[in-house]
């Protein structure tokens, strides 16, 4: 079970918290100074006299919204230069919720009028770093896209960012792909022999340009294949194809996450819940969500396996007469609860079947 944590885990804030969970994993939080978009600054690296111009490495340094960075880039020569020249550029930039963002010894492209390819020997976002980078940058319209091309261990994924009057949106899409690139990347323990788990999901932040506004979203992941709990013929009841949504409202510091209506859906059971990620040198993830199903329920749904045997024995033989004894249930409740935290060796997810209905406690 403990893979199948690390996998919601994957979804609920990366898209559905891997990312966040990585980028922000020191406790690096986003400037809150509430200071309106400045324009980039710039300077040149000193340089012995005399050294060749593309020798000199131009230094941006940014905060506010990627929209205004990129236009703002978009009309300084320096930043035109670039692609022709080959100099070498850094470029710091901060904003919310992912803190601050340092792109080191990066070199610049242009594959079409619309569109910037980087290539950065070190990117650095919160607490994460990676070397040897490549991403495309392109904006039509209000909307500017973010696609890694070589950012080793991230998943492949779309990141769009569209501003409006009031706030931003940052998306993050992540189409339907293996999960064990990344664990394996991360030397994850929680590989396991058999194929892995496909995953398919999104992220969405909203960030209000008024920084006093906590920012909002929702997190949503698909996961084919999970891994179930060791209970007989478990994909029976829960089946193979796991979907898991979440409300996100962060704290005014954006300190910790408050996860509403957490909405956890599997074969026949649909689990309803809360969570909340605390960030910060030690982050730690904690989610509770149950549902139930009448007896009824279960045998309309319940395809052939030995839990449908079960079910139909009880109200149609013997056992159905035993219903109105006190303590016999009418329902089956399913319950999830995640605890992820430093002070664990694992993650820890723990999946309980109340019994009833003629199946056992499990």
């Amino acid at each position: 079970m403990a893979r199948t944590t690390w996998i919601l885990l994957t979804g609920l804030v990366f898209a559905g918290i891997l990312l966040v969970w990585h980028l922000r994993g020191d406790g690096t939080r986003a400037g809150r100074d509430g200071a309106p978009a400045a324009a980039s600054q710039r300077q040149v690296d000193a340089t012995p006299a005399g050294a060749p111009t593309e020798a000199r490495e131009v230094h941006f340094d940014h905060a506010g919204e990627p929209s205004t960075l990129y236009a703002q880039l978009s009309t300084q020569a320096d930043w035109k230069e670039l692609a022709t020249t080959g100099r070498k550029f850094s470029l710091t930039y901060t904003q919310r919720p992912f803190g601050r963002v340092e792109i080191e010894k990066a070199s610049l492209s242009r594959p079409d009028a619309a569109s910037y390819r980087v290539h950065a020997e070190r990117l650095r976002v919160g607490a994460r770093t990676w070397t040897d980078v490549t991403f495309d940058l392109h904006q039509e319209g209000e909307q500017l896209t973010l696609r890694p091309v070589n950012v080793a261990g991230l998943l492949p994924l779309t990141i769009t960012y569209t501003t409006g009057p009031s706030a931003g949106l940052f998306a993050f899409s992540l189409p339907h792909q293996p999960a064990q690139p990344a664990l394996r990347y991360y030397d994850s323990p929680l590989i396991a022999e058999t194929e892995s788990p496909r995953l398919l999901g999104s992220l969405s932040l909203v960030v209000p340009h008024a920084t006093a506004e906590a920012v909002r979203g929702r997190a949503e992941l698909v996961i084919d294949d999970w891994e179930t709990p060791a209970w007989p013929d478990a994909p029976a009841l829960l089946g193979k194809t796991l979907s898991v949504g979440a409300n996100i409202e962060a704290s005014p510091d954006g300190s910790d996450w408050e996860l509403r209506n957490v909405q956890v859906s599997g074969l026949l059971f649909t689990l309803q819940g809360e969570g909340r990620v605390e960030w910060g040198a030690s982050p730690s993830v904690k989610l509770e969500a149950s549902g139930e199903r009448s007896c009824e329920q279960l045998r309309s749904h319940l395809g052939p396996s030995s839990y449908l045997d079960q079910v139909t024995r009880f109200m149609s033989g013997a056992s159905a007469k035993q219903s109105a004894k006190p303590g016999t249930r009418d329902k089956v409740q399913l319950r999830l609860s995640v605890v992820i935290a430093p002070t664990r060796a694992q993650p820890a997810a723990t999946w309980q079947l109340s019994g009833g209905c003629g199946l056992p406690k499990l």
